[in-house]
């Protein structure tokens, strides 16, 4: 089983072939696909988006953890 974070690594994965698929002269002739692509590419934005949002949080928080630890005197 994955874990949350290979999972979302994968999507974000996923996320650059589908830009990189995109950008490929041959995909705007082929409206369908293009369409598909598009839509696959919102989806995984929205996801990815979401993830880096959670990252930066997560972050901020262990910073304010560690602040208050050395405010307070205590160490880890």
């Amino acid at each position: 089983m994955r874990s949350v974070n290979e999972t979302l690594n994968a999507l974000q994965d996923e996320l650059r072939s589908v830009e990189a698929a995109l950008a490929q002269p041959d995909v705007a002739s082929d409206l369908n696909r293009l369409r598909d692509l598009s839509r696959r590419h919102k989806e995984l934005a929205e996801i990815n988006n979401a993830w880096v949002r959670l990252q930066a949080a997560q972050e901020d928080l262990d910073t304010a953890k560690e602040m208050f630890n050395e405010s307070t005197g205590d160490g880890p």
